[in-house]
């Protein structure tokens, strides 16, 4: 019986692969084509603006652009191109909206005047669109991409039924002035186990109207109060009203009770959280000492103590 998988997305964005329900790999095209802002559209002071639009426009404000779309393999292409809405997924990735999804942000406010083109072998071409911001427009951060896709889709199996289409996109954050709220609570922060390793589950609801970009770090204590690892957390954007969960893995999981400490700096705040942990594997203790980093350094100097304790233990009983 035919398994029938109705579609498949690989979204591919520039300084940015985002194949659906995979991580993140960094990249500029795909597959011989690529799409980048307009030489025009490049600010000297913000080297990102090479690759994304990155405006600042005011209500009811027009801005015209410019994207370039570049065929660098040896076969000509037919391609759709069309503005969409962006999200963010729950772990913070930048994801952009199906072709097919209701536009209410960024990718309604953008005009295009072709919904298609063509491009030959080693061809670029330059496509106008325009930005219209409404009135209402919140201030804050508002994101979106425009799209290239393929429009012959690609790839099927033995027994299935599958449908490629592979997007290629560029990224387009405007910025609308007024009164910066920059407001990121840390709504929880849990733990997981997985394959013996400590998975620790960070939320950070953003309740502002700018995007942050949070900074922080994780530090675990044993019951004494000693150190016993510290762990960068994960660097991801948090849009306005999004809520995304950042899990940090703890690679050197070891048996005990800890107090695990959660840090977040962004702008001049600073945020925390502490968790309780207790762990029991009996696979992780050597010679019945748990293996912190700490006593795994230590370890030659135990066992050398132990040794002349043996040993004078042995002498005495010789006297």
């Amino acid at each position: 019986m035919k398994i029938r998988v109705w579609l498949i997305l690989t979204m591919v964005f520039n300084l940015g692969i985002f194949p659906l329900f995979t991580n993140v790999s960094y990249a500029i095209n795909s597959g011989g084509l690529g799409i980048y802002p307009n030489q025009s559209e490049w600010n000297p002071k913000n080297e990102s603006s090479k690759s994304w639009f990155i405006y600042t426009l005011k209500p009811e404000e027009i801005k015209k652009s410019k994207v370039d779309i570049k065929n660098d393999s040896d076969q000509s292409v037919d391609l759709k191109i069309y503005p969409v809405d962006a999200v963010t997924t729950k772990d913070g990735s930048f994801a952009p909206q199906s072709e097919d999804v209701t536009k209410d942000g960024v990718g309604i406010w953008i005009k295009m005047p072709i919904s298609e083109l063509s491009l030959n072998p080693k061809e670029t071409k330059t496509v106008d669109f325009t930005i219209t911001v409404p009135q209402n427009a919140e201030i804050g951060d508002h994101m979106g991409a425009i799209i290239i896709q393929n429009k012959k889709t690609t790839g099927t199996e033995k027994n299935t039924s599958v449908q490629v289409v592979n997007r290629l996109g560029a990224r387009i954050y405007i910025s609308i002035p007024g009164e910066k709220i920059s407001k990121l609570e840390i709504s929880a922060f849990d733990k997981t186990m997985e394959n013996g390793k400590v998975i620790f589950q960070l939320t950070l609801a953003n309740q502002g109207n700018t995007r942050i970009t949070p900074k922080g770090e994780i530090e675990i204590k044993d019951k004494f109060g000693n150190m016993i690892d510290k762990i960068d957390i994960t660097q991801r954007e948090v849009f306005p009203k999004d809520t995304i969960v950042l899990p940090t893995k703890w690679e050197e999981t070891v048996n005990g009770k800890f107090t695990v400490l959660a840090t977040v700096k962004y702008d001049d705040q600073k945020l925390d959280k502490e968790l309780d942990l207790e762990i029991n594997n009996t696979d992780k203790r050597v010679l019945g000492i748990q293996t912190t980093k700490k006593n795994i350094k230590e370890l030659p100097a135990i066992i050398s103590i132990m040794a002349v304790i043996i040993l004078l233990t042995v002498v005495y009983r010789f006297l």
